[in-house]
């Protein structure tokens, strides 16, 4: 049977390039070539013994402040991901530093981002490329670093030679760094292809490098189908990851054979305890159904993964009627998965048990904030998760059995307050975090809102101009005016931290409030006026 490294469309492994190492001065800067969170990329060239070869250079967007929290986060990528890098399946690290700003000169992937290979004609493509993806984040795993944000726009290409698939590598290190470095919240994930656990870690627990699993699982769900499990709007998507059984690959691709649906519904088993114990047995999972792919049938395929676990879905009640799933440790992994996932260097993972929301209640996605209560709601004013997802319905799905229905505990309107006092109050805090309180997102027509800001850098704005940069949701209205000294403030720069403004709301609806630069981190979100 033609093995993973023996098909004739494989590629020999790109390895990078054999630069020693440099500081800033020796890099030409060019063009950007990619922009996501507090960070921009741009292509770049640097001369090694005579010959010019090009790197990508990533660095903090620098818009007149820079703030210590983003050097501190930028070093602490480049120290995780430069001690993962010495993989074929990791983005190389070639050089960083912090003078005269922070930066990484990076590995250039010239092939583009994993987005262009989702729903690939050829299924064998997408599961070797899928294994690939599975052996770069098995490789941080033995180093102690869950990813945590896997995603196909993390999942860079090798350009290779012609009639052989791209070479894939996995990028973007820093929020696994962030997280083990026990930081309190976590912004920029993908909502498209987070797990339960980062929702809502109350009820499924911490984030570790089971969660890897999930994310892992979503990817591979995409790569098959050309779509994440849970589409549509952020309340749509966060309540299918919460309460909804995806719809299995093969109903979605009737091509795919039932194996497919096993090993890609186990890792997307909504306890962490129901998905594979480790990346090693979904990998070897993932290879024996390429190789079956290749080998042909849909029987070859099914005799090949007869080991893959059962769907958690219909196997999770029966488990809970004998007490649960598999024995596992603090971190979430078993001891056997450890020992086999462990075999080399590097230490045990660190974990974080905390929920991702606003004072144990609100949960925020990539575009705004959702009470509990509104999962169960979606509204068409929730704002959108990334352009890729909102353009597709929801899917049809079912509810998956082992899943209880979360409990509503947001409050739906602001209490009333003493004259002169806020009735809510929304502060704008370190690293794009929107923290309500009370624990809301509504409050009533003549409700007094204050805004405090106490980070600063942030530009939050109602002005129509500036919110225009952002896809706003359907029916939004911007802030018309703040209540401050100045006669109708529409846009508000911050520079440093102790600002407060406040600002009366006379009409309902829904409002929106935006800090373009940081969009893409989260600072943008609805409030409702009833």
């Amino acid at each position: 049977m033609v093995g993973p490294d023996q098909h004739e469309r494989i590629p020999a492994a790109v390895s990078p390039l054999s630069i020693a190492d440099f500081d800033y001065e020796a890099l030409t800067i060019g063009e950007r070539i990619g922009t996501g969170g507090d960070a921009d990329v741009y292509l770049a060239t640097v001369v090694r013994d005579g010959t010019e070869f090009p790197v990508a250079v990533k660095q903090p967007r620098f818009e007149g402040t820079l703030h210590r929290r983003v050097v501190e986060a930028f070093e602490a990528e480049a120290e995780t991901w430069a001690r993962l890098d010495d993989h074929d399946n990791v983005v190389s690290v070639y050089a960083w530093g912090t003078d005269p700003l922070p930066w990484m000169a990076l590995e250039y992937m010239d092939g583009g981002t994993l987005d262009a290979r989702l729903g690939a004609e050829d299924p064998a493509e997408a599961l070797w490329l899928a294994g690939r993806i599975a052996e770069g984040v098995r490789h941080g795993h033995r180093h102690g670093v869950a990813h945590l944000d896997l995603k196909p726009t993390n999942v860079l290409l090798r350009e290779t030679p012609p009639e052989t698939w791209p070479y894939p590598k996995v990028s973007d290190w820093g929020l696994a760094k962030l997280l083990l470095d026990h930081s309190n919240s976590v912004e920029g994930f993908s909502p498209a292809y987070a797990a339960p656990e980062q929702f809502d870690a109350d009820e499924y627990g911490g984030t570790d490098d089971i969660t890897d699993i999930y994310q892992l699982g979503a990817v591979v769900y995409a790569l098959l189908t050309g779509e994440p499990p849970f589409t549509g709007s952020s309340a749509a998507v966060m309540r299918g990851v919460l309460q909804e059984r995806p719809v299995p690959p093969s109903e979605r691709r009737p091509s795919l054979p039932p194996a497919v649906d096993e090993v890609v519904m186990t890792a997307l088993a909504k306890r962490k305890a129901d998905r594979y114990d480790g990346v090693l047995p979904m990998r070897n999972e993932l290879d024996r159904l390429f190789e079956a792919t290749v080998a042909d049938t849909s029987g070859s395929v099914a005799g090949a993964t007869a080991g893959a676990a059962a769907d958690p879905f219909e196997t999770a009640a029966r488990a809970n009627q004998h007490g649960g799933g598999a024995e596992r440790t603090e971190t979430g992994v078993s001891s056997e998965s450890k020992s086999s996932e462990n075999e080399s260097e590097g230490g045990g993972f660190v974990t974080r048990r905390r929920v991702l929301g606003v004072l144990g209640v609100g949960v925020v996605g990539a575009g705004g904030w959702l009470t509990r209560a509104e999962l169960g709601d979606d509204r068409s004013g929730a704002a959108g998760v990334p352009a890729e997802d909102t353009a597709t319905p929801p899917p049809p799905t079912r509810t998956a059995t082992d899943t209880p229905e979360p409990t509503s505990t947001a409050t739906a309107t602001a209490t009333s307050t003493p004259a002169g006092e806020a009735d809510a109050t929304i502060t704008v805090g370190p690293g794009g975090s929107l923290q309500f309180e009370p624990e809301t997102t509504a409050v009533s027509q003549g409700d007094t809102v204050e805004f405090v800001f106490d980070s600063g850098g942030h530009n939050v704005s109602g002005h129509p101009d500036a919110a225009s940069q952002v896809e706003l949701p359907e029916g939004a209205e911007p802030f018309a005016s703040y209540d401050t000294s100045a006669a109708d403030v529409n846009h508000v720069s911050l520079n440093e931290a102790g600002t407060t403004y406040r600002h009366t709301f006379e009409v309902t609806g829904q409002y929106t409030y935006v800090c373009v630069p940081h969009v893409s981190s989260g600072m943008v979100g609805n409030l409702t006026v009833r």
